[in-house]
């Protein structure tokens, strides 16, 4: 991803982005926050939280965002 300069006529190459900023870029703010958080992380931490993750995902919960207000639902999973 590059950061293309809002001059037309500007003779220089574009700014290539750090990852970071391409995943702020791309996802926003709070999920650039929580991969510089995650990379902090060593590698027992790292493997909780990605178990974690995944046990939401499993749990299919859905997360909405509406302001400063987060709406949180749970799906019974049915056996």
């Amino acid at each position: 991803m590059y950061k293309i300069s809002s001059t037309p006529e500007s003779s220089n190459p574009p700014e290539e982005l750090s990852p970071l900023a391409q995943i702020q870029a791309t996802y926003g703010l709070k999920t650039r926050e929580a991969v510089e958080m995650f990379t902090q992380l060593d590698s027992e931490d790292r493997a909780e939280i990605c178990g974690e993750m995944k046990q939401m995902l499993k749990n299919k919960r859905i997360i909405k965002e509406e302001g400063n207000v987060i709406y949180i639902r749970f799906h019974s999973v049915q056996n």
